[in-house]
């Protein structure tokens, strides 16, 4: 049996974003970012799982920049899930997230239909927003 002094320890934090589609006439151009690293830029018409790691000691920043070419019924981007190792971040912690879009509505959503763009920013490292609003305590600051 291993004890605490046993275990490695954590270097990353595993995150996943999964979006989907709610189809109409025409497709959004869409930009994943994930602390300004891009994680998907290309039109978007089917499910989609991105992964990607951050390290432990960062924030975590969560941007979807939805574009259209026209003004013609578009599709409507949703965020399924967005979890950091597991833990849900989306759609539970939904109230946290901005979207400002065309119509300068800054509305918490999981339904992008608009051109505008959508985040969720720890702006602390993720560990410690995670203890912070799940009630678990709070952790030491190196």
């Amino acid at each position: 049996m291993q004890n605490f002094y046993d275990l490695t320890d954590t270097k990353s934090i595993a995150i996943s974003i999964c979006l989907d589609i709610n189809k109409c006439e025409t497709n959004p151009n869409v930009i994943v970012l994930v602390n300004d690293c891009v994680l998907f830029d290309a039109i978007f018409s089917t499910h989609v799982e991105l992964n990607t790691t951050i390290d432990v000691k960062d924030n975590l920043n969560v941007s979807i920049v939805v574009r259209h070419d026209n003004e013609q019924k578009h599709s409507s981007v949703l965020i399924s899930k967005i979890t950091a190792d597991g833990f849900a971040i989306m759609p539970n912690h939904n109230y946290l997230a901005t979207y400002t879009n065309a119509q300068n509505n800054t509305s918490p959503t999981s339904e992008l239909g608009l051109a505008g763009k959508w985040e969720i920013d720890t702006k602390q490292p993720l560990l410690w927003w995670i203890h912070e609003i799940s009630g678990h305590g709070w952790l030491l600051k190196p």
